[in-house]
């Protein structure tokens, strides 16, 4: 079981879901072999962070390599297969 704590947690409302499309760029921390849930949680209790992004290893239950992020930016977006990101809307 992954556990993650913060000082003081993001306190973001509403949550814009993309999948397949990368933006890169504005990465606080990144980590490996994790779920969606815990992905998205991490960056939920992460000080500064506005979105997450998890590349998935296969099929939407399993786990994959994590990015939570300061900053998305959307002037220049990679496709990217297997990906869903979360950001700050």
């Amino acid at each position: 079981m992954v556990t993650f704590q913060s000082r003081s947690p993001g306190n973001c409302f509403n949550w814009t879901t993309e999948y397949d499309t990368d933006h890169p760029w504005g990465g606080l921390d990144n980590m490996d072999g994790i779920n969606k849930t815990q992905c998205f949680r991490w960056c939920e209790m992460t000080v500064n962070c506005v979105g997450a992004a998890i590349r998935l290893a296969s099929g939407s239950n399993s786990t994959g390599h994590c990015y939570v992020k300061e900053n998305i930016q959307f002037y220049y977006l990679v496709p990217v297969a297997n990906l869903v990101t979360w950001y700050c809307s």
